[in-house]
Protein backbone atom coordinates (compact mmCIF):
# COMPACT_ATOMS: atom_id res chain seq x y z
CA UNK A 1 0.00 0.00 0.00
CA UNK A 2 1.17 3.49 -0.94
CA UNK A 3 2.53 5.57 2.42
CA UNK A 4 0.61 8.47 1.13
CA UNK A 5 -2.62 6.34 1.68
CA UNK A 6 -1.93 4.88 4.37
CA UNK A 7 -0.85 8.05 6.41
CA UNK A 8 -4.37 8.92 5.16
CA UNK A 9 -6.16 6.47 6.86
CA UNK A 10 -4.13 6.84 10.01
CA UNK A 11 -5.43 10.51 9.89
CA UNK A 12 -8.67 9.31 9.06
CA UNK A 13 -9.14 6.99 12.19
CA UNK A 14 -7.76 9.37 14.71
CA UNK A 15 -10.23 12.40 13.50
CA UNK A 16 -12.74 9.89 14.52
CA UNK A 17 -11.68 8.93 18.03
CA UNK A 18 -11.07 12.64 18.74
CA UNK A 19 -14.64 13.26 17.46
CA UNK A 20 -16.23 10.58 19.34
CA UNK A 21 -13.95 11.78 22.42
CA UNK A 22 -15.50 15.20 21.97
CA UNK A 23 -18.93 14.09 21.67
CA UNK A 24 -18.68 11.71 24.78
CA UNK A 25 -16.92 14.62 26.41
CA UNK A 26 -20.27 16.60 25.70
CA UNK A 27 -23.06 13.99 27.02
CA UNK A 28 -20.65 14.55 30.01
CA UNK A 29 -20.99 18.08 30.19
CA UNK A 30 -25.12 18.01 29.63
CA UNK A 31 -25.43 14.87 32.44
CA UNK A 32 -23.71 17.55 34.89
CA UNK A 33 -25.59 20.58 34.01
CA UNK A 34 -28.74 18.26 34.16
CA UNK A 35 -27.69 17.05 37.69
CA UNK A 36 -27.16 20.29 39.27
CA UNK A 37 -30.32 21.70 37.41
CA UNK A 38 -32.87 18.83 38.28
CA UNK A 39 -30.95 16.50 41.31
CA UNK A 40 -30.15 19.08 43.75
CA UNK A 41 -34.19 20.48 43.81
CA UNK A 42 -34.91 16.70 43.72
CA UNK A 43 -32.99 16.25 46.44
CA UNK A 44 -34.13 19.28 48.68
CA UNK A 45 -37.64 18.20 47.57
CA UNK A 46 -37.56 14.85 49.52
CA UNK A 47 -35.33 15.82 52.36
CA UNK A 48 -38.56 18.46 52.99
CA UNK A 49 -40.93 15.35 52.80
CA UNK A 50 -38.59 13.55 55.27
CA UNK A 51 -38.56 16.65 57.65
CA UNK A 52 -42.37 16.57 57.44
CA UNK A 53 -42.88 13.11 58.37
CA UNK A 54 -41.07 13.85 61.13
CA UNK A 55 -43.07 16.75 61.96
CA UNK A 56 -46.24 14.74 61.76
CA UNK A 57 -44.86 11.59 63.38
CA UNK A 58 -43.91 14.42 66.66
CA UNK A 59 -47.26 16.18 66.21
CA UNK A 60 -48.54 12.14 66.26
CA UNK A 61 -47.01 11.53 69.80
CA UNK A 62 -48.36 14.78 71.60
CA UNK A 63 -51.58 14.17 70.61
CA UNK A 64 -51.25 10.40 71.88
CA UNK A 65 -49.89 11.97 74.90
CA UNK A 66 -52.12 14.47 75.62
CA UNK A 67 -54.83 11.70 74.73
CA UNK A 68 -53.22 10.06 77.74
CA UNK A 69 -52.49 12.77 80.31
CA UNK A 70 -56.36 13.39 79.38
CA UNK A 71 -57.67 10.19 80.25
CA UNK A 72 -55.42 9.72 83.56
CA UNK A 73 -57.10 13.13 84.62
CA UNK A 74 -60.55 11.64 84.22
CA UNK A 75 -59.45 8.16 86.13
CA UNK A 76 -59.03 10.42 88.71
CA UNK A 77 -61.73 12.43 88.88
CA UNK A 78 -63.31 8.97 88.54
CA UNK A 79 -60.98 7.38 91.66
CA UNK A 80 -62.03 10.63 93.82
CA UNK A 81 -65.64 10.52 92.54
CA UNK A 82 -65.29 6.05 94.01
CA UNK A 83 -63.62 7.03 97.07
CA UNK A 84 -66.10 10.10 98.18
CA UNK A 85 -69.09 7.16 97.06
CA UNK A 86 -67.15 4.45 99.71
CA UNK A 87 -67.44 7.11 102.48
CA UNK A 88 -70.92 8.13 102.10
CA UNK A 89 -71.44 4.41 101.95
CA UNK A 90 -69.63 3.50 105.29
CA UNK A 91 -71.58 6.47 106.72
CA UNK A 92 -74.89 4.70 106.26
CA UNK A 93 -73.54 1.30 106.79
CA UNK A 94 -72.52 2.93 110.61
CA UNK A 95 -75.78 3.88 110.56
CA UNK A 96 -77.54 0.80 109.60
CA UNK A 97 -75.04 -0.87 112.05
CA UNK A 98 -76.38 1.34 114.93
CA UNK A 99 -80.27 0.62 114.18
CA UNK A 100 -79.54 -2.86 114.06
CA UNK A 101 -77.94 -2.70 117.51
CA UNK A 102 -80.43 -1.30 118.93
CA UNK A 103 -83.21 -3.46 117.81
CA UNK A 104 -80.71 -6.48 119.71
CA UNK A 105 -81.09 -4.07 122.53
CA UNK A 106 -84.81 -3.58 122.24
CA UNK A 107 -85.66 -7.00 121.59
CA UNK A 108 -83.53 -8.46 124.78
CA UNK A 109 -84.94 -5.91 127.20
CA UNK A 110 -88.38 -7.29 125.92
CA UNK A 111 -87.70 -10.32 126.07
CA UNK A 112 -86.60 -10.44 129.70
CA UNK A 113 -89.74 -8.35 130.32
CA UNK A 114 -91.96 -11.25 128.90
CA UNK A 115 -90.10 -13.75 131.15
CA UNK A 116 -90.51 -11.37 134.03
CA UNK A 117 -87.25 -11.46 134.84
CA UNK A 118 -85.73 -8.18 136.62
CA UNK A 119 -88.79 -5.83 135.00
CA UNK A 120 -87.40 -2.83 136.78
CA UNK A 121 -83.46 -3.44 135.54
CA UNK A 122 -85.02 -4.32 132.08
CA UNK A 123 -87.19 -0.56 132.29
CA UNK A 124 -83.83 1.19 133.49
CA UNK A 125 -81.99 -0.27 130.68
CA UNK A 126 -85.01 0.49 128.03
CA UNK A 127 -84.96 4.06 129.73
CA UNK A 128 -81.18 4.66 128.80
CA UNK A 129 -81.57 3.64 125.71
CA UNK A 130 -83.94 6.37 124.39
CA UNK A 131 -82.60 8.91 126.40
CA UNK A 132 -79.08 8.38 124.69
CA UNK A 133 -80.93 9.56 121.76
CA UNK A 134 -80.54 8.46 118.15
CA UNK A 135 -83.24 5.08 118.40
CA UNK A 136 -85.40 6.37 115.28
CA UNK A 137 -88.76 7.27 115.62
CA UNK A 138 -90.26 4.20 113.40
CA UNK A 139 -88.09 2.19 115.65
CA UNK A 140 -89.72 3.41 118.88
CA UNK A 141 -93.31 3.05 117.12
CA UNK A 142 -92.92 -0.61 116.22
CA UNK A 143 -91.76 -1.46 119.62
CA UNK A 144 -94.45 0.89 121.49
CA UNK A 145 -97.11 -1.40 119.79
CA UNK A 146 -95.58 -4.40 120.42
CA UNK A 147 -95.42 -3.66 123.96
CA UNK A 148 -99.29 -4.89 125.22
CA UNK A 149 -98.40 -7.92 123.71
CA UNK A 150 -95.54 -8.72 125.73
CA UNK A 151 -95.16 -6.36 129.25
CA UNK A 152 -98.15 -7.37 131.78
CA UNK A 153 -99.11 -4.90 134.93
CA UNK A 154 -98.43 -1.51 135.20
CA UNK A 155 -95.03 -1.57 133.74
CA UNK A 156 -96.97 -1.85 130.67
CA UNK A 157 -97.86 2.41 130.72
CA UNK A 158 -94.63 3.15 131.75
CA UNK A 159 -92.79 1.30 129.02
CA UNK A 160 -95.66 3.09 126.84
CA UNK A 161 -94.79 6.55 127.96
CA UNK A 162 -90.79 6.13 127.28
CA UNK A 163 -91.18 4.49 123.55
CA UNK A 164 -93.98 7.65 122.95
CA UNK A 165 -91.01 10.36 123.61
CA UNK A 166 -90.21 11.91 120.38
CA UNK A 167 -86.77 11.67 119.16
CA UNK A 168 -84.55 14.92 120.62
CA UNK A 169 -80.88 14.91 121.22
CA UNK A 170 -80.40 18.23 123.32
CA UNK A 171 -76.48 17.40 123.44
CA UNK A 172 -74.89 17.45 120.29
CA UNK A 173 -73.30 14.26 119.75
CA UNK A 174 -69.63 12.94 117.84
CA UNK A 175 -68.45 9.48 116.76
CA UNK A 176 -65.05 9.07 115.83
CA UNK A 177 -63.46 7.47 113.01
CA UNK A 178 -60.06 6.56 112.97
CA UNK A 179 -57.87 4.69 109.98
CA UNK A 180 -54.51 3.73 111.93
CA UNK A 181 -54.78 1.56 115.13
CA UNK A 182 -51.85 3.67 116.41
CA UNK A 183 -54.10 6.89 116.80
CA UNK A 184 -56.48 4.93 119.01
CA UNK A 185 -54.75 6.50 122.08
CA UNK A 186 -54.74 10.24 120.77
CA UNK A 187 -58.39 9.21 119.55
CA UNK A 188 -58.92 8.43 123.24
CA UNK A 189 -57.83 12.01 124.36
CA UNK A 190 -59.75 13.46 121.50
CA UNK A 191 -62.98 11.62 123.17
CA UNK A 192 -61.61 13.62 126.68
CA UNK A 193 -61.30 17.05 124.68
CA UNK A 194 -64.68 16.63 123.16
CA UNK A 195 -66.40 15.71 126.49
CA UNK A 196 -64.97 19.11 128.10
CA UNK A 197 -66.68 20.62 125.58
CA UNK A 198 -69.96 19.39 126.91
CA UNK A 199 -69.78 16.84 123.45
CA UNK A 200 -71.13 13.21 123.75
CA UNK A 201 -68.96 10.49 122.06
CA UNK A 202 -71.23 7.34 122.18
CA UNK A 203 -68.46 5.58 119.84
CA UNK A 204 -64.83 5.04 118.68
CA UNK A 205 -64.00 2.90 115.94
CA UNK A 206 -61.46 1.62 113.74
CA UNK A 207 -62.17 1.89 109.98
CA UNK A 208 -60.46 0.58 107.02
CA UNK A 209 -59.78 1.40 103.23
CA UNK A 210 -60.43 4.70 103.67
CA UNK A 211 -57.51 7.15 102.26
CA UNK A 212 -58.08 10.99 103.41
CA UNK A 213 -55.96 13.55 103.26
CA UNK A 214 -57.47 15.67 105.24
CA UNK A 215 -59.43 15.17 108.76
CA UNK A 216 -63.38 15.79 108.30
CA UNK A 217 -65.65 17.03 110.50
CA UNK A 218 -68.57 15.32 108.65
CA UNK A 219 -72.14 16.81 109.36
CA UNK A 220 -75.47 16.43 107.76
CA UNK A 221 -77.64 19.13 108.14
CA UNK A 222 -77.61 22.64 107.09
CA UNK A 223 -78.43 23.86 110.63
CA UNK A 224 -75.57 21.81 111.98
CA UNK A 225 -72.88 23.66 110.45
CA UNK A 226 -72.16 25.86 112.71
CA UNK A 227 -71.76 22.95 115.61
CA UNK A 228 -69.31 21.31 113.35
CA UNK A 229 -67.06 24.26 112.61
CA UNK A 230 -67.12 24.81 116.14
CA UNK A 231 -65.73 21.18 116.63
CA UNK A 232 -63.16 21.52 113.53
CA UNK A 233 -61.74 24.59 115.41
CA UNK A 234 -61.80 23.17 119.03
CA UNK A 235 -59.61 20.04 116.80
CA UNK A 236 -57.60 22.23 114.95
CA UNK A 237 -56.81 24.16 118.70
CA UNK A 238 -54.96 20.95 119.60
CA UNK A 239 -52.81 20.87 116.75
CA UNK A 240 -54.70 18.75 114.41
CA UNK A 241 -53.69 19.73 110.76
CA UNK A 242 -56.02 20.36 107.92
CA UNK A 243 -59.18 19.93 109.49
CA UNK A 244 -62.19 20.68 107.54
CA UNK A 245 -66.10 21.11 108.53
CA UNK A 246 -67.51 19.03 105.67
CA UNK A 247 -71.54 18.73 104.17
CA UNK A 248 -72.43 15.51 103.51
CA UNK A 249 -75.77 15.97 101.49
CA UNK A 250 -79.15 12.65 101.30
CA UNK A 251 -79.33 11.83 104.88
CA UNK A 252 -82.20 14.73 105.91
CA UNK A 253 -85.05 12.84 107.83
CA UNK A 254 -83.40 9.77 107.70
CA UNK A 255 -81.82 7.60 110.30
CA UNK A 256 -79.32 9.99 111.44
CA UNK A 257 -80.63 12.80 113.52
CA UNK A 258 -79.87 16.68 113.73
CA UNK A 259 -76.54 17.54 115.75
CA UNK A 260 -75.04 14.18 115.22
CA UNK A 261 -71.37 14.31 113.83
CA UNK A 262 -68.77 12.70 112.88
CA UNK A 263 -64.86 12.88 113.05
CA UNK A 264 -63.11 11.20 110.35
CA UNK A 265 -59.42 11.07 110.99
CA UNK A 266 -56.76 11.80 107.94
CA UNK A 267 -54.16 9.23 107.68
CA UNK A 268 -51.38 10.70 108.84
CA UNK A 269 -53.49 13.46 111.36
CA UNK A 270 -52.03 12.36 114.65
CA UNK A 271 -47.68 11.85 113.23
CA UNK A 272 -46.78 15.31 112.56
CA UNK A 273 -42.93 15.16 113.24
CA UNK A 274 -40.69 17.72 115.40
CA UNK A 275 -37.64 18.22 116.89
CA UNK A 276 -36.35 18.20 120.65
CA UNK A 277 -35.00 21.35 121.05
CA UNK A 278 -31.22 21.73 122.94
CA UNK A 279 -31.02 22.10 126.44
CA UNK A 280 -28.56 22.43 128.96
CA UNK A 281 -29.35 19.02 130.31
CA UNK A 282 -29.21 17.60 126.89
CA UNK A 283 -32.69 15.86 126.79
CA UNK A 284 -36.19 16.37 127.62
CA UNK A 285 -38.30 13.88 129.60
CA UNK A 286 -41.14 11.87 128.30
CA UNK A 287 -44.17 12.36 131.08
CA UNK A 288 -46.58 9.63 131.71
CA UNK A 289 -49.43 13.01 132.19
CA UNK A 290 -49.49 16.30 130.97
CA UNK A 291 -47.83 17.44 134.28
CA UNK A 292 -44.12 18.25 135.21
CA UNK A 293 -44.54 16.54 138.49
CA UNK A 294 -45.37 13.21 136.29
CA UNK A 295 -43.15 10.09 135.70
CA UNK A 296 -40.45 9.99 133.33
CA UNK A 297 -41.62 7.39 130.73
CA UNK A 298 -37.95 7.94 128.92
CA UNK A 299 -35.68 10.79 128.27
CA UNK A 300 -35.16 12.08 124.76
CA UNK A 301 -31.64 13.64 123.76
CA UNK A 302 -31.94 16.90 121.98
CA UNK A 303 -32.55 16.86 118.15
CA UNK A 304 -34.26 13.69 118.22
CA UNK A 305 -37.31 13.73 115.99
CA UNK A 306 -41.02 13.07 117.80
CA UNK A 307 -44.28 12.52 116.53
CA UNK A 308 -47.15 14.78 117.91
CA UNK A 309 -50.02 13.62 118.37
CA UNK A 310 -52.40 15.98 119.84
CA UNK A 311 -52.14 18.64 121.97
CA UNK A 312 -54.12 19.97 124.89
CA UNK A 313 -55.81 23.42 124.16
CA UNK A 314 -55.39 24.87 127.43
CA UNK A 315 -52.57 27.52 127.58
CA UNK A 316 -50.53 26.66 131.14
CA UNK A 317 -47.30 28.06 132.58
CA UNK A 318 -43.91 26.05 132.37
CA UNK A 319 -40.58 26.53 131.13
CA UNK A 320 -39.04 25.84 127.67
CA UNK A 321 -36.24 24.36 126.82
CA UNK A 322 -33.92 27.80 127.51
CA UNK A 323 -35.07 27.64 131.01
CA UNK A 324 -37.35 30.45 130.78
CA UNK A 325 -41.27 31.05 131.73
CA UNK A 326 -43.43 30.62 129.06
CA UNK A 327 -47.01 29.87 128.29
CA UNK A 328 -47.78 26.18 126.25
CA UNK A 329 -49.55 23.73 126.08
CA UNK A 330 -48.82 19.77 126.60
CA UNK A 331 -48.39 17.66 123.51
CA UNK A 332 -49.03 13.72 123.07
CA UNK A 333 -46.18 12.31 121.34
CA UNK A 334 -44.55 9.10 120.17
CA UNK A 335 -40.76 8.39 120.45
CA UNK A 336 -39.52 5.15 120.02
CA UNK A 337 -42.37 3.10 120.47
CA UNK A 338 -43.32 5.20 123.40
CA UNK A 339 -46.32 7.67 124.33
CA UNK A 340 -46.58 10.03 126.67
CA UNK A 341 -46.30 14.03 127.40
CA UNK A 342 -43.92 17.11 126.09
CA UNK A 343 -44.39 20.28 127.21
CA UNK A 344 -45.08 22.34 123.77
CA UNK A 345 -42.24 24.60 124.59
CA UNK A 346 -39.71 21.83 124.14
CA UNK A 347 -40.68 20.99 120.50
CA UNK A 348 -39.25 22.87 117.32
CA UNK A 349 -41.87 21.85 114.14
CA UNK A 350 -40.53 22.68 110.60
CA UNK A 351 -43.80 23.26 109.51
CA UNK A 352 -44.59 26.31 111.96
CA UNK A 353 -41.06 27.15 111.35
CA UNK A 354 -40.01 27.60 115.03
CA UNK A 355 -41.22 26.81 118.19
CA UNK A 356 -44.78 25.83 118.99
Amino acid sequence: MPKDREANIKSGVERDRIEKLAKASSRLAFLKRLAIRVGIPLLIFFAGVFAMAIILALNSQNDALANANSALSNKEIQLDKATGEIQDRSTALTSQQERDQQTDELLQIFDDLSKGKGNKQAIAQLNDLVAKGGVPDDLKKAFRALAPSVVKGPELAEVQKILGQTQVVSIPRVYIQFLDPQQQTAADDVVSLLKEAKLTVPKVQQIANVNLVKTQVRYFYDTDKDLATTVANLLSAAKIPKVQAKFVPGYENQRIPEQQLEVWFANDAMSRPATILASDKGFCDLRSTPDTKSDSVQPIPSGAEVQVQICRTDKVSGKNAAGRDVKGQWCRVKYNGSSGWIFDAWLDDSDRNGVY
